[in-house]
């Protein structure tokens, strides 16, 4: 299961910002890849998987996903219409996409529950200088408390129950991760500039 939960985080340096985190979730294991960033696109979507598909040392068989654009377009009657680059992206890892029914978060439990979870464990009474500290902070978590945490309805340590019988039932990464690098097309000015988030660049005549 894999979802977003944004916040405002008063950095002691960098000043008051919106952190978008990602949530990636074994289900079986309950063992659960978290990363940050400055927004919920397309690209951070796909850093967030590499992230946890590089945690993990695998892939999932099959993720679901609420109705965001990046993952979701639209439902036509029951079935959905998936975004073809994510589909793309999948392919690469050979694992499926599954679409959740709107306004059902019931239907993926884990991933809801973790951030609620993760909010009292790990954003809770902790001071970040900035994005780089908290994430620094958030990986050091994940190793010495959360994958050895047990968890209450299992009652087994999420790195125990993942190593013992989960690891071998990931899908293999390929040998080059997919590329997701940001590739953008903009329309030089008559003057020669191009626009980009409010700003103009000259380009070259």
């Amino acid at each position: 299961e894999s979802d977003w939960s944004p916040h405002k985080i008063d950095f002691t340096v960098a000043g008051r910002q919106r952190v978008e985190f990602f949530s990636y979730v074994l289900c079986h294991s309950r063992r659960k890849s978290y990363s940050a960033f400055e927004r919920a696109d397309a690209h951070s979507l796909m850093d967030g998987h590499e992230l946890a598909f590089e945690r993990f040392g695998g892939v999932a068989d099959g993720c679901k996903y609420d109705g965001q654009k990046c993952v979701l377009l639209r439902w036509e009657g029951r079935q959905p219409i998936f975004n073809p680059r994510f589909l793309a992206f999948a392919a690469h890892y050979e694992f499926r996409v599954i679409a959740c029914h709107p306004h059902s978060p019931n239907e993926k439990p884990h991933v809801e529950r973790g951030f609620w979870g993760w909010e009292r464990s790990f954003l809770n009474g902790r001071s970040f200088r900035d994005l780089a500290d908290l994430r620094a902070q958030l990986a050091h978590w994940e190793r010495t408390v959360h994958d050895l945490r047990p968890h209450k309805k299992t009652r087994r340590a999420p790195l125990e129950m993942f190593e013992a019988e989960e690891k071998d039932k990931l899908i293999p990464l390929p040998t080059h991760p997919y590329d997701t690098a940001r590739v953008l097309y903009r329309v030089c000015s008559i003057d020669g500039f191009v626009a980009w988030e409010g700003n103009r660049y000259a380009v070259p005549y």
